[in-house]
């Protein structure tokens, strides 16, 4: 019964990575074939600017589809970060772990907004940031 379970979340997970807009899926693969690669690597390998990389690193990053796993000297002698795919099990106990955070931090800004006399450029920030929140909450129930 558990390995029933276990083979339908495996297949939910690698169906949203052929969801995946080209460049995400090729950087995600990227990843995948070759361990652990840092955002100049994968450019060098997909010949696009280090920005379109970066935007997909980002998204995947949020996704808990990879994750940090260290950082290295690059061509310009800057550290770049290193990152890896995450395992779906792995990716299921960062969702949760990210879920309860972003509730705590919702539930509290609300909190302040609600109770707390705050300057309408606070308010608005709070406001956005509470939009982000519910964004954020929204794309890693799915």
């Amino acid at each position: 019964m558990e390995q029933t379970s276990l083979n339908n979340r495996n297949e939910s997970f690698y169906s949203q990575i052929e969801k995946f807009g080209i460049r995400r899926r090729t950087v995600y693969n990227l990843i995948r074939e070759y361990g652990e690669l840092t955002a100049q690597e994968i450019k060098s390998k997909m010949v696009l600017g280090v920005n379109q990389v970066s935007g997909r690193i980002t998204e995947l990053k949020e996704l808990f589809y990879i994750v940090p796993v260290g950082s290295k000297n690059g061509v310009s002698r800057v550290k770049n970060t290193i990152w890896r795919v995450t395992a779906p099990v792995e990716r299921d106990s960062l969702i949760h772990e990210e879920l309860i955070n972003l509730s705590i931090e919702k539930h509290n800004l609300e909190f302040d907004i609600n109770n707390y006399f705050i300057s309408n450029g606070l308010k608005e920030m709070g406001v956005k940031r509470l939009t982000k929140i519910n964004e954020l909450i929204k794309k890693l129930e799915k």
